[in-house]
């Protein structure tokens, strides 16, 4: 379980420990861009993007004594127009991997042989 009441729910026990010293990430809005731009579109026409620093040794002890833990998530989240607010296509139904190769609903721009 992921929270203290699924936890206690299933007779488990809920512990929490602290942060080890090291500060809390950021938590940030990020800004926003148009469909499909792949972050294309940020402030002055520049690309979006997080100046992430690292921290040294000297911030964190556990960097010095070479015992540090760390999980790095990133995401990248694809939004469209072309597809309805829960990601299927109104007029064709429900899209999945069924819908590969020839199946696909998408004809435009076929390859040619060169």
């Amino acid at each position: 379980p992921n929270n203290q009441a699924d936890c206690a729910q299933a007779g488990l026990d809920w512990t929490e420990v602290p942060a080890h010293g090291v500060p809390a990430p950021d938590c940030v809005i990020a800004p926003l861009s148009r469909d499909n731009h792949l972050g294309n579109g940020g402030a002055g026409g520049h690309n979006n993007f997080y100046n992430w620093t690292l921290p040294f040794a000297k911030d964190l002890p556990c960097i010095a004594n070479d015992n540090c833990n760390c999980a790095l998530r990133i995401r990248y989240n694809i939004s469209t127009g072309d597809l309805g607010a829960n990601g299927n296509r109104p007029d064709s139904g429900f899209i999945d991997w069924n819908m590969n190769g020839a199946a696909s609903p998408i004809t435009q721009d076929p390859t040619l042989e060169a």
